[in-house]
């Protein structure tokens, strides 16, 4: 097994990064600090990590799987040929048992942490082949429509409670849309 000299964990968010170094080389140091989510922030990161003088080759990024708020990360990380982890978000939150004070910047912590102490389960993360990307993402638009039409199919539970010209003209509109759907 691998030792890294600094582990990277990373809150992922739509807009922005929580980034936290814990750097093990040196007594266990952790800085935090925040770059947008996309590739110039991602950029941004491993400049800042550059400055610590730490090789790339001695660094493990770890981050939840967040679906596609995540993947540019692993896209960037894959290119680059950089170590990297995406966790269940399940899992962290397992090891963690009960905690308080939840926000973004411990989480990045916890993530690094995390991936300190469970490295016997480092499984090293690739982004999937494309179209094994494209059957994951329909699938998500699939449960989507599927969500929509058990919404519009619940209207017909309003009988008895409203006028019944009113709910008839409000399933006659449910029914074009759930066909569309």
């Amino acid at each position: 097994m691998k030792n890294y000299e600094c582990h990277v964990g990373i809150d992922v968010s739509k807009l922005k990064l929580d980034v936290s170094l814990l750097i093990t080389a040196s007594s266990n140091r952790v800085e935090h600090f925040i770059v947008p989510n996309n590739k110039i922030g991602i950029q941004q990161m491993l400049k800042r990590i550059e400055k610590l003088k730490i090789s790339t080759s001695e660094l493990l990024v770890s981050f939840e799987d967040t679906g596609v708020y995540s993947l540019p990360l692993a896209c960037f990380f894959s290119e680059v040929g950089l170590d990297y982890w995406m966790i269940p978000a399940i899992e962290i939150k397992r090891s963690k048992g009960i905690s308080r004070g939840k926000n973004d910047k411990t989480d990045s912590k916890d993530i690094a942490f995390y991936a300190l102490t469970h490295q016997h389960k480092l499984i090293l993360s690739k982004i999937p082949e494309k179209d094994i990307l494209e059957l994951k993402v329909l699938i998500a638009e699939r449960d989507k429509v599927v969500k929509a039409i058990n919404q519009f199919k619940t209207t017909s539970e309003n009988q008895g409670f409203m006028p019944q010209e009113v709910l008839e003209s409000v399933l006659k509109v449910n029914k074009t849309v759930i066909g569309q759907l």
